[in-house]
């Protein structure tokens, strides 16, 4: 048999063809059917469908065959059901292919066209019931909406596309998953379709918009990153929906909101879209039912439970107003899409931007990013680019940001304080003092906390009583400094004191725990105790006198800080041993 399965190609070696091609010019289709082998016995001519045989008194008869012009297919059942093969050229001998005796309707196929080359028939699709081309076969020429009117719904298992491109899907009217098919499937399997093709039909390139000789020239042949960045600035959003997958059949050109797409012909009917910027599609008119953001090209909408359900889509999150903070940007080192923001953003979800950030670019202010909305779960603060998020565990996980320098419109408190360490669950914002965090519902909760704006002084107990500790820095895990969980109270207490002056109040530092050794005594302001001899030196103190000091573990009172009101006999225990740096009176 030749290569199209002149009674089918895996039993080419079976079978007995005659090399003759049909001449071009034979003006009909025309088989010889034979009793015998060899072309004897009785004998029947046929130059058209037959659905029947044994209506001709010729069921289960034939074991030759003679194809003398046209292509066609002889099947096991009548009405061209049961097992069926191809033939485009004679055959001796049909014992050999387990249909002697066995053939009972045959079927002229007229989409082939009739010079005699198998292979060379117009746009066609063939359906096997069987892997490997095997089995009964089902060719198609033109959309088949329903393969139950050819007895043929879910049975193919692989397929041959004889020219053109298809879509085939798995329920009827081009419906459910759809997959685009333009070579030979000797396993559906292979593609989630076996057993599973309900429809198919013709995809037409002449009357598809879009085509590669456009592509090179309009911006959807851009790069993702170029195309991005013109969004970006020029804030232009446009959106081509298609009838089918991969870009083809009738489509539409959007630019705005289309809150009811049955005004033009296209609910529930779009199957693939190009996309520029990120629009929001949606399951009912009017932005109903079941919404998504998609931010770019989808060549199919099946995999995504999006195929034939949309009926409003609009445009979303387009260039924000006002200074530019914060980029964030899909990829690693400043590509694909990005966000641009000027303000707090609690919930990225909105913008579609949420579990998409690798990188950003800090244009001004200082940032925190955290991976829940709401500025919840771990967050992180940013003051520079960041080419990739990995590094600080929030690649693709950031769900909102915020500015922590008061530079957008909604500034913040002074202290977030937060429940868990590295800034991680409940938090509260304050921005004036709190005597007593037990009405706020988070007292002895505390265990990081980020200081906005100004140095703040954190008490055991309420109203500022119990040991105190003082910051001007973030701190992510208090545990170290020993006042994990027991925080009732905090309030604001920045720079007091001066460089000179007494203030009526005085320190007598010690250079041994218990107020012995080396001492010194101080009743002002001492930015850096290392001008002094003292640095790092210091293991116990007297206060005297109104007011209270702040210790700095650096310089200029940084770093780690700390307010008393109370002699201390010993800092080993509160981890102040030889660490004081800088200090303060506070009257």
């Amino acid at each position: 048999m030749n290569a199209h399965l002149g009674v089918k190609a895996g039993l080419g070696a079976l079978l007995y063809l005659a090399s003759a091609a049909v001449p071009s010019s034979a003006s009909a289709a025309e088989i010889v059917v034979y009793a015998d082998a060899y072309y004897s016995g009785a004998s029947r001519h046929y130059s058209g469908d037959v659905r029947n045989l044994a209506n001709e008194g010729f069921n289960d008869r034939i074991s030759s065959i003679r194809v003398v012009s046209g292509f066609w297919t002889v099947c096991a059942d009548a009405n061209f059901s049961g097992r069926c093969e191809n033939v485009s050229g004679d055959v001796s001998n049909l014992a050999s292919t387990g249909l002697n005796d066995r053939i009972s309707s045959i079927n002229l196929d007229d989409g082939w066209d009739g010079v005699g080359n198998a292979n060379d028939y117009r746009d066609g699709l063939v359906l096997y019931s069987e892997t490997g081309y095997g089995g009964r076969e089902v060719r198609l020429d033109d959309d088949t909406s329903n393969l139950g009117t050819r007895d043929f719904n879910d049975r193919a298992s692989s397929l041959r596309v004889a020219g053109g491109t298809w879509e085939i899907c798995q329920d009827g009217n081009y419906r459910g998953r759809c997959q685009i098919v333009s070579d030979d499937v000797t396993h559906l399997g292979n593609i989630n379709l076996n057993n599973q093709i309900s429809s198919a039909r013709f995809l037409d390139r002449a009357d598809d918009y879009y085509n590669a000789e456009e592509q090179e020239d309009s911006w959807w042949g851009d790069n993702r990153s170029d195309r991005w960045e013109r969004w970006s600035q020029n804030t232009e959003s446009k959106a081509h929906v298609y009838e089918h997958v991969e870009y083809r059949g009738g489509h539409r050109e959007f630019d705005g909101p289309e809150p009811d797409l049955s005004r033009y012909g296209a609910n529930n009917q779009i199957s693939s879209m190009r996309l520029e910027g990120r629009w929001q599609v949606c399951e009912y008119i009017n932005y109903g039912g079941e919404c998504e953001i998609f931010r770019f090209d989808e060549n199919n909408l099946v995999p995504r439970g999006w195929n034939d359900r949309i009926s409003s889509m609009r445009p979303i999150g387009g260039r924000p107003e006002g200074q530019l903070g914060l980029v964030l940007f899909e990829d690693v080192n400043y590509q694909g899409d990005r966000q641009r923001l000027n303000d707090d953003e609690p919930n990225l979800r909105e913008i579609g931007f949420n579990d998409v950030a690798s990188s950003l670019r800090v244009r001004a202010g200082r940032w925190e990013i955290c991976e829940d909305v709401n500025y919840r779960g771990r967050c992180r603060v940013v003051e520079a680019d960041e080419n990739n998020l990995a590094p600080m565990g929030l690649n693709d996980r950031v769900s909102s940001a915020r500015r922590l320098d008061g530079g957008g419109s909604d500034e913040h408190g002074g202290i977030t304080i937060y429940e868990h360490t590295n800034y991680d669950g409940r938090n509260l914002d304050f921005d004036t003092n709190v005597p007593n965090l037990v009405p706020h519902s988070f007292n002895d909760l505390l265990s990081s906390f980020r200081i906005h704006r100004g140095t703040w002084e954190l008490c055991e107990h309420a109203n500022y009583a119990g040991r105190c500790w003082t910051y001007n820095t973030d701190l992510s895990n208090v545990v170290p400094q020993g006042f994990n969980d027991r925080i009732t109270s905090m309030r604001r207490v920045d720079s007091g004191g001066g460089s000179g002056g007494g203030y009526g109040g005085q320190i007598e530092i010690f250079e041994h725990t218990g107020y012995v050794g080396s001492s010194r005594t101080y009743s002002s302001t001492v930015s850096n105790l290392a001008q002094e001899g003292w640095n790092d030196q210091i293991s116990s103190f007297r206060i005297e006198g109104p007011g209270r000091w702040e210790i700095c573990d650096d310089a200029n009172f940084s770093g780690r800080c700390q307010i008393f009101a109370n002699d201390e006999p010993n800092l080993v225990p509160l981890n102040w041993n030889d660490r004081i740096s800088s200090l303060r009176y506070l009257p």
